[in-house]
């Protein structure tokens, strides 16, 4: 009977396991679609806005609002875009290196292609400070245990003291 529950047990890990994986795949597949569609949109507004600034020059057309919407509408696109793809490096445990752009992984604090210092995630930073700060509530804790523990000492030898010196 155990080593049936020692399996089912086993069983349901694996299939946790799976459908996290899956979830993961799922997500990241969504995020690949919604910046592909991205990219297409500012694909449009680029022929757009060329064909904007094309009409401007050929009839000296004064539509200086109009392209100055496309190429708001362009930067919002790729603010977005670039959003998305930040997601999609997260899902995958990668991070940009700001200089070459060649991809690494999430903890690295060095490019692995050109050796530029990375940062460290936020997350983990903070991670790290409450990490500090339980550790020094730890050790302030037992510092008092400590001092506690001296005084009580020097109390006992001073008893003892009396008692020996007493008799």
């Amino acid at each position: 009977m155990k080593i049936l529950d020692d399996v089912v047990v086993n069983a349901k890990s694996v299939a946790s396991e799976i459908g996290k994986k899956a979830g993961k795949a799922f997500d990241l597949s969504k995020l690949r679609f919604s910046a592909a569609d991205l990219s297409g949109e500012i694909n449009k507004k680029y022929k757009a806005l060329g064909k904007l600034v094309f009409l401007a020059k050929r009839e000296g057309a004064q539509n200086d609002l109009e392209i100055e919407n496309v190429m708001n509408e362009i930067e919002q696109l790729q603010d977005d875009l670039d959003a998305v793809n930040e997601e999609i490096l997260l899902i995958r445990n990668k991070k940009v290196c700001p200089v070459c752009k060649k991809e690494n992984p999430v903890d690295a604090l060095f490019c692995n292609a050109c050796g530029t210092p990375l940062s460290v995630p936020e997350e983990k930073t903070e991670e790290a400070e409450e990490a500090v700060e339980e550790v020094k509530e730890a050790a302030e804790e037992v510092c008092e245990k400590v001092e506690d523990a001296a005084q009580d000492a020097v109390e006992a030898v001073k008893d003892a003291a009396d008692e020996i010196l007493g008799e």
